[in-house]
């Protein structure tokens, strides 16, 4: 791509940096270790890693000029994680492709392989794409507000995910009741959390903004406010697709909600990003994932009523 696109010819290194993230992903295996709850071994490597990754930032980040250092720390984390999760797997359990029917699995890979790729679009596209129309300030107050959001949303993505394992198997083992017990609870203390974040966030975001990105930003004020909401929005669609459509195995719903996502966000990104810059981007992805939340939502309580209504007869 850095051949034809020339602003990315400038970016050669810090591509060939990335791709080692790449490949570093595929052996991440962290859904292994959430499958198993060991919560435990996450918890104590992620904050291991983390403090070496902001040491080393200490060390040898000294100025703006080492975005390149910078980045290879950000990569390294990556691969570093990998690395533990790899090596640690050897401990637990053994890899052998003997008797591996790959058929079983490559349906629902290529399926969810898609709904990722068409997730994609809308949540890593909109920046690159606003850039290029509107230009590198816009696209920098754009990503000052979605690192704040992407802070906020790993922490509720974590408390969602602990539950994911066990609403699996309670699905499997068709324990409705334990299942309506859990997905409401989760939903409860969602919109709590998210309500209180946004409430907060929306009053502080001109400090939060200073503090963290100093003057010149405020511009990124209201874009911030907007990405807020995703809080609630994301939160509420990981918990109907990561723990309820994936383990009803629903690949062709989950599919469905990721094209109306990204057709969502191919509609509005060149009416809205050329005339309101990074507000109309925050729109933009706001709609998009609101459009694939309304789907998921749909098909879930479908779902459950159909179960309900079995149960009665």
């Amino acid at each position: 791509a850095s051949c034809f696109v020339p602003e990315l010819q400038q970016r050669g290194r810090l591509l060939l940096i990335g791709s080692f993230k790449l490949i570093a992903n595929l052996f991440w295996i962290e859904w292994f270790y959430r499958g198993l709850e060991n919560f435990r071994y996450i918890t104590i490597r992620s904050i291991i890693v983390r403090l070496l990754f902001v040491a080393s930032v200490f060390i040898f980040v000294r100025d703006e000029g080492d975005f390149d250092i910078y980045y290879l720390l950000f990569v390294g984390i990556v691969v570093l994680n990998a690395f533990c999760n790899w090596t640690y797997r050897s401990r637990l359990v053994s890899l052998s492709l003997r008797h591996v029917n790959l058929r079983r699995y490559l349906k629902p890979f290529v399926m969810l392989g898609i709904f990722a790729i068409l997730s994609a679009i809308y949540t890593k596209l909109t920046l690159p794409i606003l850039s290029f129309l509107c230009g590198d300030e816009q696209a920098g107050y754009y990503s000052v507000a979605v690192r704040m959001y992407q802070v906020i949303i790993a922490l509720i993505s974590s408390l969602i995910s602990v539950l994911i394992p066990r609403m699996s198997v309670l699905i499997k083992q068709e324990r409705w009741d334990e299942v309506n017990h859990y997905y409401t609870k989760a939903i409860k203390l969602l919109v709590v959390l998210a309500a209180l974040i946004i409430i907060i966030m929306e009053i502080l975001a001109p400090y939060v903004i200073y503090i963290f990105a100093g003057k010149g930003f405020e511009p990124a004020i209201l874009p911030m406010r907007l990405v807020m909401i995703q809080v609630l929005v994301v939160g509420l669609e990981q918990i109907l697709v990561l723990q309820l459509l994936i383990p009803l195995r629903e690949d062709k719903t989950i599919v469905k909600c990721g094209l109306c996502g990204s057709l969502t966000w191919l509609l509005l990104t060149f009416i809205l990003i050329p005339r309101f810059q990074c507000v109309g981007a925050a729109i933009v992805w706001i709609a998009s994932e609101t459009m694939v939340l309304i789907l998921a939502a749909r098909k879930v309580n479908k779902k459950l009523k159909e179960v309900n209504k079995r149960r009665t007869l």
